[in-house]
């Protein structure tokens, strides 16, 4: 799809939201000289599922830029809509699709979201919360968290209204396999075979991460479709040998041109303090940019001829994806609407969808 075309799309579906909805969604742009050489007290790279919320949340008191390398998915029925679950990884390209294809050094063939909702655009909309276990493990507040859940619930997850008999074969088949008890619908990450919550409500619509944004200040966001994020850029402070993030270096999402564009921080008065540049990036974007950004191992840095900002071990490797595999039956010919995951299996750690 062309960028003009997606931007009148995104227009339209703005002007429409606004009008039929009431929520006002922020200024979003893909020219990106718009946004060149502008400061903000924040900047999140990547709005995905965990850069759409963190956008939101900071705009209630400060401006954000929030940078997507994708487009909008607003206008895209393979997107929003479930009877074409799917169909997005069936037309995929080098630059603009909102699935982008690629396979692991293990020769495993996957996609990750490119487009405004990250990979929760994508997916299959499975929602559950994490465990409480890894809640106490990495020392979040319980009831920070308990609120954070809910004011994402209240607003893009829903409780399927019935279960297909595919569904249905799928939990019971859980059940015979020994993963116990049967819990019935739940948000909690809990052992057993459970039916989970899900991104498509009830009329088979999808909801987005990018649905979050008008939840915060909208007219503090600024959104940048169609950029790609290739450094943080660090400066030093006082005498000490030490650096933070002073901006971004980013350029066209489309391959048309090499020309980099930059954004910045805001420079903090007497009485304030840095803002900062957060990477919401993926699971494979986020350290790719600390790479290329010269963070990381230095031997590794170093072979690419990329200027050490930070030596840190870690950074890069040991990367562990989620086994999966997708199971195709056409129970009903007839009515040959793809289904969502509904069921889910939680045994000793492993969980099944």
């Amino acid at each position: 799809m062309m960028m003009g075309f997606s931007l009148h799309l995104l227009l339209l579906f703005v002007h429409l939201a606004i009008c039929s909805s009431k929520q006002t969604f922020p200024y979003m742009t893909s020219n990106v000289e718009e946004v060149a050489g502008r400061s903000f007290d924040y900047i999140v790279v990547g709005g995905g599922t965990a850069g759409c919320p963190l956008a939101a949340t900071l705009s209630e008191k400060f401006s954000v830029l929030l940078v997507e390398r994708g487009g909008s998915p607003y206008g895209d029925p393979f997107i929003l809509e479930l009877k074409y679950y799917g169909y997005s990884y069936l037309v995929t390209d080098e630059y603009t699709s909102a699935a982008q294809s690629f396979v692991s050094t293990d020769g495993v063939p996957n996609f990750r979201g490119r487009v405004l909702g990250g990979s929760s655009a994508i997916n299959g909309g499975f929602y559950g919360r994490a465990s409480k276990d890894f809640v106490k493990k990495v020392g979040w507040d319980n009831e920070g968290v308990r609120d954070a859940y809910e004011w994402v619930e209240s607003r893009i997850i829903s409780k399927p209204d019935h279960l297909t008999p595919w569904s249905h074969a799928v939990a019971l088949s859980f059940v015979e396999a020994g993963i116990l008890p049967y819990n019935g619908f739940s948000l909690e990450h809990i052992q057993g075979t459970k039916i989970g919550a899900t991104l498509f409500d009830n009329k088979g619509r999808r909801h987005l991460p990018a649905d979050l944004l008008p939840a915060g200040n909208p007219s503090k966001i600024t959104v940048l479709l169609n950029a790609t994020v290739d450094k943080v850029i660090f400066q030093r402070t006082g005498t000490r040998d030490e650096k933070i993030a002073q901006g971004i270096r980013f350029i066209k999402s489309d391959g048309s041109s090499n020309q980099t564009y930059e954004a910045y921080l805001n420079q903090p008065d007497n009485s304030g303090s840095w803002g900062d540049v957060i990477l919401s990036a993926g699971a494979l974007g986020s350290p790719q940019i600390l790479l290329l950004s010269g963070i990381g191992p230095q031997e590794h840095l170093k072979n690419f001829e990329i200027p050490l900002v930070l030596n840190l071990k870690g950074v890069g490797e040991r990367m562990q994806d989620n086994a999966a595999t997708a199971l195709f039956i056409n129970y009903n010919p007839q009515n040959p609407t793809p289904e969502h995951s509904k069921a889910a299996g939680i045994a000793d750690g492993i969980e099944i969808l």
